[in-house]
């Protein structure tokens, strides 16, 4: 970066992008000590805790306002948002405008509201947060025994950091997809649906938040099935359905209602 560099913090934006941007101000402030870095922001932005005491520690500008209209020089975009990647957007001045502003690197903080779309997750078939980050998925069936669906949620697309950062998480999934590979392969047990039990109602599909149970049409009707690989054992689907065609393949109904009757007891 050459020349001041602008940071326009937006409304709404979310404090760890803030500190993740502040981070990087300081990054900067080590490398080239001699150049200007200030923050505009919006009278409503709340300071993170300590923002405030480590700007003036390393003397970068907090200015309540927006940014100098007219702005030459690069600007950046560092808003996340659901349809779009991460990107930096270059746009150099017109010659001729004789536009007076800010001159020098300029950096948007828009709002966070998540890198990767609605229907990729979907797809994936993994939960989203309210800010539109991917939650990790990761399975346990025995004491040091974690099955894994295979899907690693690394960087920007778990939660905002750094692309140093981002780069040290892929490093460490790469070791950890060799070591996948260099073990036996662990099956993961699913809930089991009895095909002459089952009604067809579809309480199993509707209420299963990883859409493991499938309606299928058959000769004698909507029968359900499942897909041992979407299948968390959750529960749900056995709990709630009405003719009891869905099972645990690791506990039977007895063993449940012993566990909820110890807990009662114990609670």
């Amino acid at each position: 970066v050459r020349g001041p560099l602008a940071f326009e913090v937006k409304e709404g934006v979310h404090p760890f992008l803030l500190e993740t941007a502040f981070w990087d101000a300081v990054m900067l402030r080590h490398e080239k000590p001699e150049e200007r870095i200030v923050f505009f922001m919006p009278e409503s932005v709340v300071l993170p805790e300590g923002f405030k005491e480590g700007a003036e520690k390393h003397n970068i500008e907090i200015i309540r306002g927006s940014i100098p209209g007219g702005v030459t020089g690069v600007t950046g975009v560092m808003s996340l948002r659901p349809e779009r990647k991460l990107r930096v957007i270059v746009k150099m001045p017109r010659r001729g405008t004789g536009v007076t502003g800010w001159k020098g690197a300029h950096v948007k903080l828009g709002k966070l509201v998540g890198n990767l779309s609605e229907n990729l997750a979907q797809a994936l078939r993994i939960p989203q947060d309210t800010n539109g980050y991917l939650a990790q998925r990761r399975y346990r069936i025995r004491p040091r025994d974690v099955v894994h669906p295979g899907i690693f949620v690394v960087g920007g697309a778990h939660t905002p950091m750094p692309m140093e950062e981002t780069i040290n998480h892929a490093f460490v999934v790469a070791a950890r997809i060799k070591a996948l590979f260099d073990t036996k392969p662990k099956r993961l047990p699913g809930a089991q649906i009895d095909e002459e039990v089952c009604i067809g109602c579809g309480y199993c599909s509707a209420v299963c938040p990883y859409g493991a149970p499938i309606l299928e049409r058959t000769d004698t009707g909507h029968k359900a099935r499942m897909s041992p690989r979407f299948c968390t054992l959750c529960g749900l689907c056995i709990a709630g359905c009405p003719v009891f065609a869905i099972s645990d393949p690791v506990k039977s109904r007895d063993t449940i209602k012993a566990q909820i009757r110890a807990w009662g007891e114990t609670s």
